[in-house]
């Protein structure tokens, strides 16, 4: 998955999502949403809600992580989430099978 630069943009359902400056924007790409005031965080994009050959519009989630082995999108720090670099993180199911 990819990894993007975003910045916050409210959603027609009144939920804060993220507006990425790409054309290539995907499920469980994991973004940098930046703020003008200089705050940042890390979020998982869960749904593209709109897409142009310039940018997206994205539901995004905080807190979640994606399994490096099936792609599962699960809650962070559930173990072993927490405690390997992205590329290593497993699922519960994939964890015992790896």
């Amino acid at each position: 998955m990819a990894h993007h630069h975003a910045s916050p943009i409210q959603l027609k359902t009144g939920e804060w999502g993220a507006r990425v400056p790409a054309p290539n924007v995907r499920n469980g790409d994991r973004l940098t949403v930046v703020a003008r005031s200089g705050s940042s965080w890390e979020a998982i994009v869960v749904g593209v809600v709109w897409q142009s050959p310039e940018a997206a519009i994205c539901q995004t989630a905080r807190g979640l992580m994606q399994c490096g082995c099936c792609g599962e999108v699960g809650q962070k720090g559930a173990y072993p989430f927490s405690t390997y670099p992205a590329e290593m993180q497993r699922c519960d199911d994939c964890w015992g099978s790896a």
